[in-house]
């Protein structure tokens, strides 16, 4: 085996023209110190993949035909042939316990790479072209993983202009978000946070790229700063010279700290923020049947989705017989349950009466919202006249939105019931394949097919709607995740003086 690519080396190594004079792209490349075609990153141990630098040989090494394609390993001026693929065979010099394993149009795969392997490789190609053989040579550079690129406001820091409740903590907390922190391989970045004194902090939680710390109370002050940390190659450590840092006025802080736990506590919130106060009496119901049902003037909280609990949505809403009204399930349930604040705990999907009522109550509109941090960001009405407490979510309902293109595009599914048992609440537009296909909301239930196309497992069910003002794919950078959907009705006006 040594002899034969002896023999082949040797032949890669003295090519001639016709005329006998050298053609080789080699020299030429040294003398212009162009630098190497392909740079591939790696991390020890794992598996590389040398290209072919040209397409597979021909075992007809006829006009315009590649004779051969050799790989040859680069230790100063010397080149140590690695492999070659001839004439429909391959060959490998780099032992039997590590053959390097040939990939049909792609290259030779090098296993379980090593220090030793790291540095500069020829992938050299020789073919006939109009009766002359030529050899043209790819550089290759395997280095180790270097640290991640990131984006040009990767020093980003700011005081986030909420003050959130941490369910872990049960407390208000201030919010300092650093970031946004997005490269090839941004799944093994996280960010440590480093306190005024000199304490280390975890992340609180990350959110599309920007990294969270919720400040411990009572707030310290001084400065703050975010350290980006990498796991690249099991290699757990921290990118030098990444940081960003930010003064926080303790005194400013926590008199926010504790406004906020006092509009919490007297139950001052508007409609984006609350749907119902605690200590004052709700106002009087339009019918007796309607007793315990949560009000926000003229609508009705009649369901309000919980995401990230591992119960099916569309099941507790089709739970008949079931609801949440009933005065000895409010004295057990979380106050939460009763808002649109997704950072209010709460363990259950909200159901209310009114579904099971539907019929006898004259409702005239539904309202599908959206919430995010107590706000609402995206919302679908619907004409609910002469409609159960499921059909009234269809296409043809469809009267208003957020959304400026949704009453005139075409719809594949708009229904509560959606598509099998794991896109609930959809609302889309067409199908293409995964990454082509396109809407506006769904609620995941369960896991998807197309969930490793449209992005990670979130805890389900998950509310996905588009952020923007149109329709958009589902694999696109539009998606967001609602943190509560609620739906509201309204009854005709007769039906509310009855």
């Amino acid at each position: 085996m040594e002899k034969v690519l002896m023999i082949i080396a040797f032949s890669l190594s003295a090519v001639h023209s016709g005329s006998g004079s050298p053609v080789n792209d080699r020299a030429a490349r040294a003398a212009q110190d162009i630098p190497p075609d392909v740079t591939i990153p790696t991390c020890l141990g794992q598996n590389v993949t040398l290209p072919n630098g040209a397409s597979q040989p021909s075992s007809d090494a006829g006009e315009g035909q590649i004779v051969s394609v050799g790989w040859l390993k680069n230790d100063g001026d010397k080149e140590n042939l690695l492999a070659v693929h001839m004439s429909g065979h391959f060959l490998s010099n780099l032992g039997t316990r590590r053959a390097l394993l040939h990939v049909p149009d792609k290259g030779v795969t090098l296993p379980g790479v090593r220090e030793a392997d790291l540095g500069h490789y020829t992938v050299r190609v020789h073919s006939v072209r109009k009766g002359v053989l030529h050899v043209q040579d790819t550089q290759v550079v395997l280095n180790q993983q270097d640290d991640i690129q990131l984006e040009e406001d990767k020093s980003q820091i700011h005081i986030a202009d909420d003050v959130i409740y941490d369910r872990s903590t049960d407390e208000w907390h201030v919010q300092i978000m650093c970031g946004r922190f997005l490269s090839e391989v941004k799944d093994h970045v996280t960010v440590m946070w480093q306190t005024p004194s000199n304490q280390l902090l975890n992340s609180t939680r990350s959110d599309n790229g920007h990294f969270v710390l919720h400040v411990p109370n009572p707030v310290e002050q001084g400065v703050y700063s975010c350290l980006l940390q990498t796991d690249l190659c099991q290699n757990k450590h921290f990118v030098s010279g990444i940081a960003a840092s930010l003064y926080v006025n303790s005194v400013e802080q926590r008199l926010r700290v504790l406004e906020s736990s006092m509009s919490s506590l007297q139950g001052r919130c508007s409609r984006e923020q609350c749907v119902t106060q605690p200590e004052q009496p709700p106002p009087q119901p339009p019918s007796p049947d309607l007793a315990g049902v949560v009000h926000d003037g003229e609508y009705i909280l009649a369901f309000r989705l919980t995401p990230g609990i591992g119960q099916s949505s569309y099941d507790t809403y089709t739970k008949v017989g079931y609801n949440d009204d009933d005065p000895l399930v409010r004295r057990v349930m979380p106050a939460g349950c009763l808002t649109v604040d997704g950072s209010q705990p709460c363990d259950r999907h909200y159901r209310s009466k009114v579904l099971d009522l539907w019929d006898g109550l004259h409702v005239e509109k539904a309202r599908v919202s959206l919430y995010v941090n107590g706000s609402e960001v995206a919302f679908f009405e619907f004409n609910a006249v002469g409609e159960n407490y499921i059909n009234w979510f269809k296409a043809e309902k469809l009267t208003n939105s957020s959304y400026t293109d949704v009453l005139t595009e075409p719809k594949n599914y708009c229904s509560i019931e959606g598509a099998a048992s794991y896109r609930r609440f959809y609302i889309n537009r067409n199908y293409g394949g995964c990454a082509k296909d396109r809407g506006w909301l769904v609620v995941a239930d369960t896991a998807d097919g197309c969930r490793p196309i449209w992005g990670a497992d979130p805890p389900y069910p998950a509310v996905g709607y588009m952020h923007g003002k149109t329709g958009q794919l589902w694999s696109s950078k539009y998606v967001r995740q609602a943190d509560v959907l609620a739906i509201w009705v309204k009854m005709a006006s007769e039906a509310s003086e009855e």
